[in-house]
């Protein structure tokens, strides 16, 4: 099993049972922790996956996201229930019960009334709603990136998947590229961040393990008959003024990458196999305070 894909949606990607780089990291921690987090299917909304969105697929961001009317911007509307109580007397009706019922009485002697629940859900219905901030936040992203001296997100392919069997220990695994340009056979991951100076941004590598994940991207990338020989991150700020910083993976890093890949790879395999999914060790362990505070 080795293909690729690059029109799958995010939801069709997930839907696939097959390993990714995101589960192997979670076994740093222990399998245990590992196993219980793929069984949780996260559905919220974070800044990140809009910035994503904006950057690497517009027309979807476009389609799919928005910021919510403000209630002072349409003054005929009934907003509250002091402003619905009021129009009801107006009109001779009744002022008792919940929001719904002032609004059906005021529908059935005035049918032209405006009503600002109306208006927001009519914007809002099936959107990922953002903030004024965070839409700003992301109109930011993109001009700074588009502006950028050298072109990235261009010529290329957004959100490529590939699947692929892994030819040690025979496991499905998966990747999605943020961005596959095949005319430089690089790998580009998008990483939205508070500091995208170098020594931030090598602290985040370490700390969130992106090195097994690009060297897991390269792997699968060969697999699936792609050309990619690199491996590149595109850091950028999430305040003004959006500073971006493009950083190569090394050779060194992406070997750092790859022994972690298929350490935690033939684990979750060993693991599988023996269906024992440990914690942590059961014996004590000696333990003292951290270097630094020596």
């Amino acid at each position: 099993m080795q293909y690729k894909n690059n029109e799958l949606t995010n939801e069709e990607y997930h839907q696939h049972d097959a390993i990714s780089s995101s589960f192997l990291k979670a076994f740093r921690r222990s399998p245990a922790h590992a196993i219980l987090a793929s069984s949780k299917q996260s559905k919220t909304f974070n800044l990140g996956k809009a910035i994503h969105h904006a950057v690497l697929e517009p027309e979807l961001f476009n389609e799919n996201y928005v910021v919510p009317p403000k209630a002072e911007d349409y003054p005929d509307a009934l907003t509250d229930m002091e402003s619905l109580k009021n129009q009801a007397r107006a009109l001779g009706l009744k002022v008792t019960g919940r929001k719904a019922d002032l609004i059906n009485r005021i529908k059935s002697v005035k049918p032209d009334a405006v009503f600002f629940d109306e208006i927001l859900e009519s914007v809002t219905k099936d959107k990922q709603v953002l903030t004024p901030d965070d839409m700003n936040c992301c109109t930011g992203i993109v001009n700074s990136i588009n502006n950028h001296k050298i072109s990235l997100f261009k010529n290329g392919h957004p959100e490529y998947s590939v699947f692929w069997e892994d030819s040690e220990t025979h496991q499905r695994c998966k990747a999605r590229f943020d961005y596959y340009r095949a005319d430089l056979e690089f790998i580009f991951e998008l990483k939205s961040t508070t500091d995208a100076r170098p020594e931030a941004v090598s602290r985040d590598i370490e700390k969130y393990c992106y090195h097994l994940s690009a060297a897991m991207y390269l792997e699968g990338a060969k697999k699936a008959g792609l050309k990619a020989d690199g491996f590149a991150w595109v850091f950028v700020e999430k305040e003004p003024p959006y500073a971006v910083g493009l950083y190569m993976a090394s050779e060194e890093l992406l070997k750092k990458g790859q022994k972690l890949y298929r350490k935690y790879l033939n684990l979750y395999d060993h693991c599988k196999k023996s269906d024992v999914w440990p914690a942590y060790t059961e014996e004590f362990q000696i333990i003292d305070l951290p270097t630094w505070a020596a």
